[in-house]
């Protein structure tokens, strides 16, 4: 808290120093007491990372960065800062400058030369850190050259097919999609979206609709997503356009889960179609659906909401029972109230609740104090 005041107060030194001995502190407390990982991690930030961002801050003229990466080159091989080293070594890459580079830069090859695996963690945090080194002295190069020859870190391939995109190397960013799309891990990746997201930059800018057509529609049936219907819908004419959403909306009624799935009412909204949607609701009034859509439809058929209301509250205290769960249908019911002729509806509702229900406590507790 003092450091961050003295830098707030532009006090650069000062800062630096509280910064300082409070990391000197943490790590002596360490290493004197058996303290388990967890509570070690739970202390990090305030102890550790905080004060080093502090340093960083106030560290602004060439004499003090130089100073910093002085005192963190001469501590980072102290048995006592070893819990520090990915930490300082990191900060490292901020103060080493063009007058410290290639002294920090032989330092990381050093590191990377003793890991077994070129493509985990710890080396892809020694090689951000030669990166972030070269980004601060402009060096594209030597950034290109790191990624190409490290291109099997997921990161990195990205990174590299986005520059080739920017640069309108469309051919080349296919062959670093491609090849990744082979290697066997990548089946269960997480992150395939992230390829299949460029896949489809990359057809937008060839103008290939075949290709435009299949990742957005393999895409549309996981979910609905509205910029991706947009992407869809402009390959076609309004005829097909108009025919490929009912095909669309068949694939979603046929294949997912309404309780879990708002895909339908996001397609209906996206067209515009409120008819539709309020008699979607009419057949499947889910509660979290009716309270999330509700506005869409509510001015133009006021009723009917009203009714799609009472029949979602009705199946959701049919369904479910605790505190939970009623203080839900009060909140609901007072939403019902904002409605023309909502507060009536309610009345009615508290009242054959009162009888389906009177041996809920807790429901009659929270009703009452609607």
């Amino acid at each position: 808290y003092n450091a961050q005041q003295h830098l707030d107060n532009k006090n650069h030194e000062e800062a630096i120093n509280i910064a300082q001995a409070c990391i000197e502190e943490f790590a002596e407390w360490i290493t004197g007491n058996s303290i388990e990982s967890e509570i070690i991690e739970n202390l990090t930030y305030d102890y550790l990372k905080r004060p080093l961002k502090i340093i960083e801050k106030a560290a602004i003229t060439t004499l003090l960065k130089n100073e910093m990466y002085s005192y963190f080159k001469e501590n980072i091989e102290k048995p006592e800062y070893h819990i520090f080293f990915s930490e300082f070594n990191s900060i490292l890459a901020n103060f080493a400058g063009s007058e410290n580079a290639d002294e920090y830069l032989q330092q990381q090859d050093k590191l990377l030369k003793k890991l077994e695996n070129t493509t985990s963690y710890e080396a892809k945090t020694i090689l951000d850190n030669k990166i972030r080194l070269y980004e601060s002295l402009n060096k594209q190069e030597e950034i290109w050259k790191i990624l190409l020859d490290n291109i099997n870190i997921e990161p990195y391939r990205e990174r590299a097919v986005q520059t080739y995109i920017n640069e309108g190397k469309l051919q080349e960013a296919k062959t670093l999609i491609n090849e990744h799309f082979k290697e066997p891990e990548f089946r269960n990746r997480l992150s395939r979206y992230t390829w299949l997201e460029f896949l489809l930059e990359i057809a937008i800018k060839e103008n290939d609709t075949a290709t435009i057509r299949k990742i957005t529609l393999d895409d549309l049936h996981n979910n609905f997503k509205a910029e991706t219907y947009k992407i869809y819908r402009s390959t076609f004419n309004e005829e097909e356009a108009g025919n490929k959403m009912e095909e669309l909306l068949s694939y979603y009624k046929q294949n997912l889960d309404f309780s879990f799935n708002d895909s339908i009412p996001r397609l209906l909204i996206k067209e515009q179609d409120t008819e539709r949607l309020i008699s979607y609701f009419e057949e499947n009034p889910i509660i979290d659906q009716v309270k999330t859509y509700h506005t869409q439809f509510y001015k133009k058929y006021p009723e009917r909401t009203l009714t799609i209301f009472r029949k979602a509250i009705d199946r959701h205290a049919e369904a479910y029972t605790g505190r939970g769960a009623y203080e839900y249908i009060a909140e609901m019911m007072n939403m019902m109230k904002t409605f023309e002729n909502g507060g009536i509806v309610v009345k009615q509702m508290v009242a054959q609740y009162r009888t389906l229900y009177k041996r809920r406590r807790a429901m009659m507790e929270i009703l009452d104090n609607l």
